[in-house]
């Protein structure tokens, strides 16, 4: 069986898509692969032929943290530094024609204000624009055209495949039912609502829809639950697999 993976933004929790690549690894072939925010940067970076564990190991070290560069306030709080040895490591393939495996990075047009997605020409520039999430990190400008993250309107990236073929989504963000009633937890939850918005109609046209409750345990932009949400990707992957038989 051939499937379309589809690869949501949800920042580190990212780690729950490397479990699952790692528990189809080599079991099911992956015709294409679509993601959005972390979920183009683990995606481009499998295509690219880095194993889920060598990325997992790459988001775990010293250096990765060194990517990212404080910036100024009118630009954004920080900066990804492409060129860095880690970001090498990562996708080392420098255009989305040297990749193993056909892959789309999906990005927000703010000029038309619709869902853009590359698949020709930069791989790390693509990348780098599908996770410019304001106001962490500014808009990337291309062609005089300024992009941003894509999962603000599109965080579960399946609308560039074609309905006839087998859709597996793997989502990042389940429902949050309950909120902290300060201002901080009021702005977080409006994060959370858009991105669960943007995702709530594609959900639907997947074929396979994979999702853990227990993700919700797990802050997106905190770096210290990496393994445990590997394990819990690497057992939704074997589920996954168990389903087919």
């Amino acid at each position: 069986m051939k499937i379309n993976l589809a690869l949501s933004g949800g920042a580190f929790r990212g780690a729950f898509h490397l479990g699952f690549l790692e528990a189809i690894d080599g079991k099911i072939e992956i015709n294409a692969i679509a993601g959005s925010s972390i979920g183009s940067v683990i995606g481009a970076s499998y295509a690219c032929g880095v194993k889920p564990y060598e990325q997992l190991e790459l988001f775990k070290s010293k250096e990765f943290k060194k990517i990212f560069k404080f910036n100024s306030f009118r630009k954004g709080f920080f900066k990804i530094d492409s060129n860095s040895k880690i970001a090498q490591k990562l996708i080392p393939l420098d255009t989305f024609e040297e990749l193993k495996i056909k892959t789309y990075v999906n990005a927000l047009d703010l000029n038309s204000g619709e869902i853009i997605y590359f698949k020709r020409g930069d791989l790390k520039k693509a990348v780098l624009t599908s996770c410019a999430i304001m106001p962490f990190f500014s808009p990337v400008e291309m062609d005089n055209y300024f992009f941003v993250d894509g999962g603000i309107k599109e965080n579960l990236p399946i609308s560039v495949f074609d309905d006839n073929e087998i859709i597996v989504g793997v989502d990042l963000f389940p429902l949050k039912k309950s909120l902290k009633k300060n201002f901080f937890g009021i702005l977080k939850h409006m994060f959370f609502l858009s991105w669960r918005v943007s995702s709530e109609c594609n959900m639907k046209k997947c074929d396979f829809y994979i999702i853990d409750d227990n993700l919700l345990n797990f802050p997106p932009y905190s770096l210290k639950n990496l393994d445990n949400l590997f394990e819990i990707g690497y057992k939704n992957g074997k589920e996954f697999i168990n389903s087919l038989d």
